[in-house]
């Protein structure tokens, strides 16, 4: 198997690997990128015994030193940072991605809270079920110390099991709710819109200092609501939203013409919304717009 080959074989896997990792279409789409480059250069076509387990060590290593980067960057970060959004059937990285349980942006901010290390470890054994002896094998560590370190940083993170995989039933149920959501926003129907949404309900935002957005949460049912309505107020022109899923999640896409120019992701707690992700920032949303083809 010659390299473009391999590069078509892998590139799913590293890709999947690197966003979670990272949150971010083109830093994963650069470690991809990186890692083959990497892998010419040093001729190991030849000698790689397990070309998988090569790749996935120089990816993680790559993803180590961006993951330090990000962490520096995002102190100076205008507002909440939130992940690049990834919009099911658009063509682009989000039909590459796999287990859609993990890539929710809640669960990707929570990541945000491990070392880089325990990133990567809890990365590949929750998310892609590699063993703690190529866990061990990818980061130099013992497999003791693997073991360790992923379930230390597991009583952090919420349970991702098969079992908590959300059923076609639920998803399907998700999607209705958000939809009736928006449906009686639209139609004025407050107090139906209020039933939808948990008392503790927030809006998170992420601008990047690049557009108009809040800097802070917005919290609770009526600050929620009101925002919603001001901003609907103040579309612009041609402004259409598509119903969406959004990194594994029901969404909305807005529009003008074909360009995207917001996201909005929700989560749930039962049948009610308890939080709205909204990404602003048009640096986040390049890979949306070179998209090879749109579902709407």
């Amino acid at each position: 198997m010659n390299i473009a080959e391999q590069y078509e074989l892998y590139r799913p896997l590293l890709f999947s690997i690197a966003y979670r990792l990272l949150g971010s279409v083109s830093d994963a789409e650069d470690i991809v990128q990186e890692t083959f480059v990497a892998w010419t250069e040093r001729d190991g076509e030849r000698s790689v015994t397990n070309t998988k387990s090569y790749l996935c060590r120089i990816a993680s290593n790559l993803c180590a030193d961006r993951i330090r980067k990000q962490t520096k960057q995002r102190e100076t970060y205008i507002g909440p940072w939130l992940p690049d959004p990834l919009v099911e059937g658009r063509g682009g990285p989000e039909d590459i991605c796999i287990r859609r349980d993990t890539i929710s942006t809640a669960y990707l901010l929570l990541l945000l809270q491990l070392s880089e290390v325990e990133r990567i470890i809890f990365v590949l054994r929750e998310a892609f079920g590699f063993s703690y002896e190529e866990i061990a094998d990818l980061t130099g560590k013992s497999v003791a110390n693997c073991r360790q370190i992923f379930h230390r940083a597991r009583r952090g993170m919420p349970r991702s099991t098969e079992e908590e995989t959300p059923t076609s039933t639920q998803t399907v149920r998700a999607h209705q709710i958000v939809r009736q959501f928006m449906q009686s926003f639209e139609s004025g129907d407050i107090s139906r819109v209020m039933e939808l949404l948990t008392a503790d309900v927030a809006l998170i935002m992420d601008g990047g200092g690049k557009v108009k957005a809040a800097l802070n949460p917005i919290l609770t049912t009526e600050r929620v609501i009101a925002f919603f309505t001001g901003t609907a107020s103040k579309l612009p022109e041609g402004m259409v939203y598509h119903h969406a899923t959004v990194n594994g999640l029901p969404g909305f896409v807005f529009m003008i013409g074909e360009t995207v120019h917001y996201v909005l992701s929700v989560e749930l707690e039962g049948n009610r919304i308890s939080r709205f992700y909204m990404t602003v920032n048009p640096d986040k949303l390049v890979h949306l717009n070179m998209a090879k083809t749109s579902p709407f």
